[in-house]
């Protein structure tokens, strides 16, 4: 954890000295890594992995929000565009953690508190004492992730579309097509009908965001 905080300040500091968007952005990863967050892959398969989704919500929502009000009200150009370009970034993982939360819920602090049962030997004794510890602890579930990320998408896509923030729009979209999508197929059959009512859903709604994108596209001016 350490040594991932430390990579995420000093990719946001010589980020910023250099003004490299690029750096700013790795910096969240690496804090996202801090966090207990990482991606994986085998054979034909990707993974996402969040192992404390509220506390991922939390850290990522208040960095974000800091972020975008230095990016108007304290900070010029460029430093504006990379705090941007920050809270753009955060907000990608808030959307990761009401995602994998909308899934499977969460004990807020597990990663951190609870007993260990990973390193060998697996013993029942560790494993109880996690079952235990589970039994008395804090537990989210993920109907209460799908409500907040449905109430949160629709508010931060309004306020996006409100200061013609086009990423933060079209976060919004497809993280909203995103939780659809999961809860759909998570609660319903995937039966044909459903399949087909789907596809036509998201074509609806893919047809919506690019005529969003053209109106809110900057225009050159003719020379």
């Amino acid at each position: 954890m350490l040594i991932f905080l430390v990579a995420a300040a000093w990719l946001l500091a010589v980020g910023a000295l250099a003004q490299n968007g690029l750096l700013v952005v790795l910096s969240a990863f690496a804090l996202a890594g801090a966090l207990g967050s990482s991606t994986g892959y085998w054979h034909a398969s990707y993974d996402l992995m969040v192992r404390e989704a509220t506390v991922t919500i939390v850290v990522f929502g208040l960095l974000g929000a800091i972020a975008s009000y230095l990016s108007i009200q304290v900070l010029r150009e460029p430093y504006t565009q990379l705090a941007r370009l920050f809270a753009l970034i955060a907000l990608l993982w808030v959307n990761f953690g009401f995602w994998v939360g909308s899934l499977w819920g969460d004990y807020p602090l597990e990663a951190w508190i609870a007993p260990d049962v990973m390193p060998p030997p697996y013993s029942k004794e560790a494993w109880d004492a996690l079952q235990a510890w589970k039994g008395q602890a804090l537990f989210i579930s993920r109907n209460v992730f799908s409500v907040v990320w449905a109430l949160a998408l629709a508010g931060i896509g309004a306020w996006g579309a409100m200061h013609s923030r086009r990423g933060t729009v079209n976060m919004a979209a497809t993280f909203g097509g995103l939780h659809f999508y999961t809860q759909w197929f998570e609660r319903l059959r995937a039966t044909p009908e459903m399949v087909i009512a789907a596809g036509v859903i998201a074509v609806a709604v893919a047809f919506a965001l690019w005529r969003y994108n053209q109106r809110q596209a900057p225009t050159v001016p003719e020379t």
